[in-house]
């Protein structure tokens, strides 16, 4: 591609138009005549590479549009961010917020949802399209209090305890089936929870299920279910809400990979499903078709999370504990030793933690975040992709209320709504467009 800077201080561009070098739209194709660049004006000089276009300005600024991998626009962004960047995609106060492998849901002040990142499955509530824009989720009650994010597939539940779920459906985690209609139909847009329609205080999601908390303390689970981690007794996938037999007093509850954990108003934990890398916390690596007790946990449990293959529990006085698959040093043990029964890794002072692939995050009373795991796209917001195998505090994080562990990425809330992501972005999972940018964007920290 070419360019010409005019007189008037804009500039004209035609050839290939290839993730936008040309400062047009991205779905705009090639021009074989000059075409003006719409929001470029007032450039003194121009220079074309290969796969972007900069300018400098009659005031000495630079600008750049095109390609903006490996933050070849100076704007401070790349494909994959190390640290926390605000997400454009979401205008309003955010009140909830869910990760999944590679896309992210909000729930938002006004009752409503916005998704982005990838669609492929149609987990964005909205077509199949990936976005970093963030779409409206449609055909949801105006009055939903949180979001859960599973592999390709979403949830939401509103302030009437009603459940609906959209995405990928092979194993029945929609929950749209019945006893004697078995449904694993995929849906792009939300559809309802079978029995759902009131009365679920809290929803959580796996890979391939989902479970919730029902008003009377009890759980109800559904879709994949082959390594027992509805919690049922049996390993056979089922398309509709199932109760967990002998599971009450139930206050929390949390879905890994292929395991689900839960905490009752006594303090204790209890585990079932994959157990491979002892991710139940009982001593073992036998699977679990029903509730396990996880036993050196006693009654002091205040919060569960599951991950993939492995869990992290919040304990009274906020220590933080963690067994299971330790790959990647997601345990926070210093080491990368699988670990079958719970291990100590924060003595006190944390409010929550969250799991994702391999990487784990906690949040701190006074705000702060720390993260501790795989970091090889920067999903611990620690400014490096290096692996950290402890606890490593997230650069430039404060008064975070929420926070959550996705794929390869992850996401918080500040107390005023504010939203920030950082790690892969390779779906737009952050809600910032990385890849390429069709329009000038500003280099950071050049000036004279």
């Amino acid at each position: 591609h070419s360019c010409a800077v005019i007189t008037d201080g804009t500039v004209d561009c035609w050839g290939a138009n290839s993730n936008g070098t040309l400062g047009l739209d991205l779905a705009t194709t090639g021009s074989s005549t000059a075409t003006l660049a719409p929001l470029a004006s007032g450039i003194a000089q121009i220079f074309a590479s290969n796969d972007r276009t900069c300018g400098l300005t009659t005031t000495r600024d630079a600008v750049c549009w095109g390609t903006g991998s490996s933050g070849g626009l100076g704007n401070g962004l790349s494909v994959n961010e190390p640290t926390p960047q605000t997400v454009t995609a979401v205008s309003t106060t955010v009140t909830s917020l869910a990760t999944g492998a590679n896309h992210t849901c909000a729930s938002t002040s006004t009752g409503g949802v916005r998704c982005w990142g990838q669609g492929t499955a149609g987990q964005l509530g909205l077509g199949s399209a990936n976005t970093y824009t963030g779409v409206d989720v449609p055909n949801l009650p105006s009055n939903v209090t949180s979001v859960a994010g599973g592999s390709q597939f979403s949830c939401a539940l509103s302030s009437s305890g009603a459940v609906m779920c959209w995405g990928a459906n092979t194993g029945g985690q929609l929950g749209r089936g019945s006893v004697d209609s078995p449904n694993t139909t995929s849906s792009t847009t939300p559809v309802s929870v079978t029995g759902l329609s009131s009365g679920v205080t809290a929803i959580t999601t796996g890979w391939a299920h989902a479970c919730a908390l029902m008003s009377d303390s009890t759980v109800k689970c559904w879709g994949g279910n082959a390594s027992g981690q509805l919690g049922i007794g049996t390993s056979t996938d089922v398309s509709y809400p199932v109760a967990v037999p002998g599971l009450t007093g139930v206050v929390a509850i949390s879905a890994g990979m292929n395991h689900t954990c839960a905490v009752t108003s006594a303090g204790a934990a209890w585990c079932w499903g994959a157990n491979t890398y002892g991710a139940l916390g009982d001593g073992t690596t036998t699977l679990q078709k029903s509730p396990q007790l996880v036993p050196t946990l006693g009654s002091g449990v205040v919060s569960i999370s599951a991950g993939t293959s492995y869990t992290c529990a919040v304990l009274t006085g906020g220590a933080v504990q963690c067994w299971g698959y330790n790959n990647a040093g997601q345990l926070g043990l210093g080491n990368t030793t699988n670990a079958t029964t719970p291990q100590p890794v924060i003595a006190d002072g944390m409010t929550a933690v969250t799991t994702g692939s391999g990487h784990t995050c906690a949040l701190a009373t006074d705000g702060s975040a720390r993260c501790w795991g795989g970091n090889t796209n920067g999903q611990l917001g620690a400014g490096d992709l290096g692996t950290h195998s402890t606890p490593t505090l997230v650069s430039g994080l404060t008064n975070v209320s929420a926070i959550r562990a996705g794929g390869q990425h992850t996401c918080a809330v500040s107390t005023t709504g504010v939203l920030t992501c950082w790690g892969s972005n390779t779906y737009s999972a952050l809600g910032i467009n990385t890849a390429a940018f069709p329009a000038p964007q500003t280099v950071l920290g050049v000036r004279s």
